[in-house]
This record gives structure tokens, C-alpha cells and sequence, in this order.
């Protein structure tokens, strides 16, 4: 007979291992890792999903409430990352503009001319 799982237990397993968790994050473990070695162990009984949303929960963030409003205000974008629009050539590969605007060549690429 299968033992029988309650609410809030995969979050109390957690709990127990979180500062082993928490060391081995700071080792530089991959989260996979850690949930496959505790998993085989029989620590936890939760799928990885579930290990990974405790983690950003409880190791790695707070909750928006407790956050100071200076957290959440966007700061300035690096100039590496500032995306800078592309100048258009013409008619996209997309099929943009009006039916008298659409070459042959922009649906079926270049095609031979016709011999006389």
C-alpha cells in the first residue's frame, strides 16, 4: 500500500533541507544535481518543478510584499543592450504592402527568363 502524502509535506521535506541546499547551491551545484542526490536519498519526495519553485520561494527571493518599491523600479539599460531599430529596405519577406508592391521574384525567388 502506497503511503499516503499530505498537504504542505513536500514544503516541510524542503525545509528540513534547506541549508544543505543552500550550501551546495553556493558550491555552484546545478539545482538537478541537488534534487536527483536528495531525491535518490529518499530526503524529498516532490517532483524537480516543485524543488525548483521552493527554491526561488525560500533561497532566493522574498515576497513581492516585503520588497521595497526602490527593488522594483526598472534602472537604466546598458548601451550593449539597447535594441536599436534596423533600417528597412524595401518590402519584407513578409508578404507587407499592397498587391501592386509583390514581385514575382519576393514569392518564388529569381526565375529564368523565358527564351524567345
Amino acid at each position: 500500500m502506497k503511503d499516503r502524502r499530505y498537504k504542505g509535506q513536500g514544503r516541510v521535506e524542503f525545509l528540513a533541507n534547506m541549508e544543505r541546499i543552500r550550501t551546495e547551491l553556493v558550491q555552484g551545484w546545478p539545482i538537478r544535481a541537488i534534487y536527483d542526490r536528495l531525491s535518490e536519498e529518499g530526503s524529498i519526495h516532490f517532483g524537480y518543478d516543485q524543488m525548483v519553485r521552493y527554491i526561488h520561494k525560500f533561497i532566493r527571493g522574498e515576497p513581492a510584499e516585503k520588497m521595497d518599491k526602490e527593488d522594483l523600479q526598472p534602472g537604466p539599460v546598458p548601451e550593449s543592450l539597447e535594441v536599436k531599430p534596423k533600417k528597412s529596405k524595401g518590402l519584407s519577406k513578409g508578404l507587407i504592402g499592397t498587391p501592386d508592391d509583390i514581385k514575382t521574384e519576393d514569392l518564388y525567388g529569381k526565375q529564368p527568363k523565358p527564351k524567345a
